[in-house]
């Protein structure tokens, strides 16, 4: 019996996943006991996403990946996921994260004001956030795993769902999956819970003392950028030209609403440096520091390729 995972978001439409596949049944259960919502023992009309059984007919215009074919329904902007051959030679894990990151950006093709961000959200105290930005490589999970260390929160290193809509932007954290990829014992990423940004700092490596200091507006544009198209690149390469660039436009403008906001300033980490002590200005949700108003109101264009 096909089963539907209907996730409320807030202040958008509901996020519907649909598994019409008969050989695996509990995998939406799995997803279910990781993020929330409702488990349906039928398929929804209109999901965002449904993942299809191997002997589902490919449409033409599908997008081949290496274990399933990719189809979107540009007419109601939404996924057709169908699987290659039996989900047995596929991680579950994987399965779960396909399904909600094509569900999440089926919303924002629906023009939902969120967007699916790769960075890492530590809660403060007094349980505001603190997002920090980087292009790959610059030591998002180590920083992570760093303020856990130290007897800090972290609610996300990977994945962050950010409603866009409010004066006070709001983070969902989404699946850590590198830590699902062990054991998913205990782990809880509620997509209706949001945490409060109160600070973006961009995330680069120090030499050799960690600080926080400002950076140049196009340094800051750029780890925002990059952390605002992580998933768009990766999955933008499934969709027809109009809506990969309705994506593309979307994350620039929310990597510029963010360096207008925020004053553009740079975590650099270093191993031997004391996290928290470092963070210790942003640890307490006191009075943040304001973007100045001299800033440029326009961040400069992304380099050219990103597309």
């Amino acid at each position: 019996m096909p089963q539907t995972l209907h996730i409320d978001l807030p202040h958008s439409g509901p996020l519907r996943l649909t598994d019409h596949t008969p050989y695996h049944g509990g995998d939406l259960a799995g997803l279910q006991q990781l993020i929330g919502g409702t488990l349906l023992d039928t398929a929804a009309a209109g999901a965002d996403v449904s993942l299809c059984p191997p002997e589902h007919p490919i449409p033409a215009d599908a997008a081949p990946t290496g274990l399933a074919a990719v189809c979107y329904d540009a007419g109601r902007p939404a996924f057709y996921w169908r699987l290659k051959h039996p989900a047995t030679a596929e991680k579950k894990i994987m399965r779960w994260r396909h399904l909600l990151l094509l569900g999440c950006l089926a919303r924002l093709l629906n023009g939902d004001p969120l967007m699916v961000m790769h960075g890492v959200l530590l809660e403060t105290r007094s349980g505001g956030g603190l997002l920090l930005c980087g292009q790959s490589g610059m030591g998002k999970s180590t920083t992570a795993a760093r303020w856990q260390n130290g007897g800090g929160i972290c609610r996300a290193d990977d994945m962050i769902l950010l409603d866009c809509r409010h004066d006070v932007l709001q983070a969902h954290p989404m699946p850590t999956w590198s830590r699902c990829l062990q054991s998913t014992d205990g782990e809880y990423f509620p997509i209706t819970e949001a945490v409060p940004v109160r600070q973006l700092l961009a995330l680069d490596r120090a030499a050799d003392t960690e600080c926080l200091k400002p950076v140049e507006d196009y340094r800051f544009f750029l780890a925002v950028y990059a952390s605002c198209s992580c998933f768009v690149d990766q999955y933008g390469k499934w969709l027809p030209d109009a809506a990969r660039r309705q994506l593309i436009a979307h994350s620039q403008t929310v990597a510029r609403m963010l360096c207008d906001r925020f004053p553009p300033v740079g975590l650099f980490a270093h191993l031997q440096g004391d996290l928290h002590r470092t963070l210790l200005p942003f640890d307490d949700d006191r009075d943040f520091p304001a973007r100045p108003a001299s800033a440029p109101d326009t961040p400069p264009e992304p380099p050219a390729g990103r597309e």
